[in-house]
C-alpha cells in the first residue's frame, strides 16, 4: 500500500491527475484495434509501433488505483487507467518528436531539490532518505527517475503552450464583472400547447375553409378524403402562426411603451415564475425544490441584450422559442461597476490562463490520439 503522504505518491499523483481530465477524450477518441490472435502476453499495447511491457502498465495501474480508487468507485476504473496510460505514452512520443528531452543532470538536480528528500536536521539532500522512501513505496531509482523525467517533460510542454496564451485586461474585467454579478428575474411562460388551447376557437378550421383551399389548389389534390386532413392541419397552422405573431406584436408594443410586466403578463396569460439568483451567463433556474432550468430563455438574444438594462417590473420584449413564448423583468440586479484590485486581477488572469491551457492541452491530446495507431493486447473491461 502507498502512503498517501509520501512524496513519491505526491509526484506520481501530480503526473497522473494532471492528465486525468484528458481520460474521457482519450477513451472515446483514440483508435483501439484489438489484436488477440497470436498476441504477446508480455505486451500490454503497441503504440505507434512501440511495444509497451505489461509490467510497466501494472506498476502504473497500481499507483493509479491507490490514488484515485476512492473517487472512482462507480466507473470502469481499469479501462480509464489503461487509456490514460496509453495517452501519456502518446504524449511522450510526441514530445520526443518535437525535440523535448531532459538531461540526467537536470533530473538529478530536480530530485536533490525536492524537500521530501532532505534531511530534516541539516536541510540538505540525503540519499539514504531517498532510498528509504523509494523502498517503502516499492520503487527503484530507475522507475522513479522515469517518473521525474515524464514530469519535467510535461512541465516543459506546458510552458511552451502557456507562452502562446494571451489574456487581456478586457478579459479580466469581464470575468470580474461576471463573477461578481447577481441577477434574479420574474418571468411568464406560455408553452406551445397552451398557445393552441388559448386560441382554440380562433384557429378552428371549418369545412368551408377546407373546401375553399382545396378548390384554390386543385393540382395538389390526389385523394380528397386524405387531403382534407392535410389541408385542415395546414390552415390551422397558418392561423396559429398568425395569431402568435399578433400576440408577440402586442407584447412588444407594451415593452416599447415602457409598460409593466404585470400588464404584459395579463395578455400572455402564461405561468409566472421566479428564478433563483444567477450570475451573468449562467442558465436560469426556477426557484423552489424542482429547480427546473430554462436554457432557451437564458440563451436568447433578447434576454442577453436587455436583462441588464431593464428596470424592475418593466416588461421585456417577447422571446419566441421552440418551446413557447417568454416575457421577463428583473427583480434583483447587482453588477459591480468598479475594476478588480491588483490581487483579484492577478487571480483572475491565472484562472483564465489555466482554463485556456486546459482547452489547448485537450485539443492537442485529441489531435495526436486520433492520429495514433494503437493495438491493445490487454483486456481491461
Amino acid at each position: 500500500m502507498f502512503n498517501s503522504k509520501s512524496p513519491v505518491v505526491k509526484i506520481v499523483g501530480y503526473i497522473i491527475i494532471g492528465f486525468f481530465g484528458l481520460i474521457i477524450i482519450i477513451s472515446f477518441g483514440m483508435p483501439d484495434f484489438l489484436s488477440k490472435m497470436g498476441a504477446d502476453n508480455t505486451v500490454a499495447a503497441i503504440v505507434n509501433g512501440e511495444k509497451i511491457h505489461v509490467y510497466d502498465y501494472f506498476r502504473y495501474r497500481d499507483r493509479f488505483k491507490n490514488i484515485l480508487s476512492g473517487a472512482q468507485k462507480n466507473s470502469n476504473l481499469e479501462d480509464l487507467i489503461f487509456n490514460n496510460f496509453i495517452g501519456e505514452i502518446i504524449l511522450l512520443q510526441k514530445s520526443n518528436e518535437l525535440g523535448f528531452d531532459v538531461t540526467d543532470e537536470r533530473i538529478n538536480r530536480k530530485i536533490k531539490e525536492m524537500e521530501e528528500f532532505k534531511n530534516p536536521s541539516t536541510g540538505k539532500y540525503d540519499p539514504e532518505r531517498l532510498k528509504l522512501i523509494l523502498r517503502q513505496n516499492n520503487l527503484n531509482i530507475n522507475d522513479f527517475t522515469k517518473l521525474v523525467r515524464k514530469n519535467l517533460i510535461k512541465e516543459d510542454m506546458l510552458k511552451i503552450l502557456r507562452m502562446g496564451i494571451a489574456v487581456t485586461s478586457d478579459d479580466i474585467n469581464t470575468e470580474y464583472l461576471i463573477n461578481n454579478s447577481a441577477i434574479q428575474i420574474k418571468f411568464a411562460f406560455l408553452s406551445n400547447s397552451d398557445i393552441e388551447k388559448k386560441f382554440e376557437k380562433n384557429i378552428k378550421v371549418t369545412d368551408s375553409e377546407i373546401d375553399e383551399e382545396m378548390n384554390r389548389n386543385l393540382k395538389e389534390i390526389k385523394d380528397p378524403e386524405t387531403d382534407k386532413e392535410r389541408i385542415r392541419k395546414k390552415i390551422r397552422q397558418q392561423k396559429l402562426e398568425k395569431l402568435t405573431k399578433e400576440l408577440i406584436a402586442s407584447l412588444n408594443k407594451i415593452s416599447s411603451d415602457n409598460g409593466s410586466f404585470t400588464k404584459a403578463a395579463s395578455i400572455l396569460q402564461g405561468k409566472i415564475k421566479i428564478s433563483k439568483r444567477f450570475k451573468i451567463g449562467e442558465i436560469i433556474k426556477e426557484s423552489g425544490k424542482e429547480e427546473r432550468s430554462f436554457p432557451d430563455l437564458s440563451n436568447s438574444k433578447t434576454f442577453r441584450e436587455s436583462v441588464l438594462s431593464l428596470k424592475n417590473e418593466a416588461a421585456s420584449e417577447a422571446v419566441l422559442t421552440s418551446s413557447g413564448i417568454y416575457i421577463f423583468t428583473p427583480t434583483f440586479l447587482d453588477v459591480k461597476k468598479d475594476l478588480p484590485s491588483e490581487k483579484a486581477a492577478a487571480d483572475i488572469r491565472k484562472d483564465l490562463e489555466n482554463k485556456i491551457l486546459d482547452n489547448t492541452t485537450n485539443n492537442l491530446m485529441t489531435i495526436i490520439s486520433e492520429k495514433a495507431k494503437v493495438i491493445k493486447n490487454l483486456k481491461t473491461d
